[in-house]
Parts: C-alpha cells; sequence; structure tokens
C-alpha cells in the first residue's frame, strides 16, 4: 500500500489522498486492485446491514458501513482476494478505481468513476 499510495497520481479534481478511504486487494498475481473513496458523514443502516447480508466476501461493508465495519477518510485496508472492493456507479471523483502493476512498479490507472 505504502508503495502504490507512494507512485499514485489522482486526477486533479479528485483532491488530497487523506480525503479518501482505500480498500486494497489483489486482482491476479501481478496485479493490485485498489478503490479509493470519500466516505459519507452519515452511513444509512439498512445500506450497511443489506452490505453485511452479502456476507464476509461483500466488500461493499467498507463503503456502507461506519467504522470499525467500514473505512473512515485517511484510513486503508488490505482485503483478502476472494473478496469483492466496494464499488459505485457513478460519483466522479469522489470515487477512484486504482490498478497498480507489480511486474513494472507502476500505477497502470487512477481513474474517476462516471456522473449517473
Amino acid at each position: 500500500m505504502d508503495q502504490i499510495e507512494q507512485k499514485v497520481l489522482l486526477p486533479r479534481e479528485a483532491g488530497k489522498i487523506e480525503r479518501f478511504a482505500r480498500a486494497y486487494k489483489f486482482g491476479s498475481a501481478d496485479r493490485v486492485e485498489a478503490f479509493y473513496f470519500v466516505p459519507d458523514g452519515q452511513h444509512d443502516p439498512w445500506f450497511c446491514e443489506g452490505a453485511k447480508k452479502g456476507g464476509r466476501t461483500n466488500g461493499q461493508v467498507a463503503l456502507a458501513c461506519p467504522s470499525p465495519d467500514g473505512l473512515e477518510a485517511g484510513e486503508r485496508r488490505w482485503f483478502g482476494n476472494d473478496v469483492h472492493l466496494p464499488a459505485a456507479n457513478d460519483g466522479g471523483c469522489d470515487f477512484i478505481e486504482v490498478v497498480y502493476d507489480i511486474r513494472s512498479r507502476t500505477v497502470a490507472s487512477a481513474k474517476c468513476n462516471g456522473h449517473g
């Protein structure tokens, strides 16, 4: 995580990395996938409980729930390879998908989500 965060260049409109909660996992033997998100100030209990019903591989819990199950701004966590990282379909630069190439030790991409 340290190596990736030292190299990642977030899109300008995203702001500083400290405002994001950061979730990481191995996507394959030579790739790390990450999802950075700006946590909600107030969590929706219904969304959190629904995410928890998805089981331990539902990484959406990190996005939907307050700490300690969820992540707060500035926090980061490594997830098991079988866990689905949190995801969002829109939200612009409050949600960023990052791919890190282990072999070349480079950030292959760091992209903001679209707008709904």
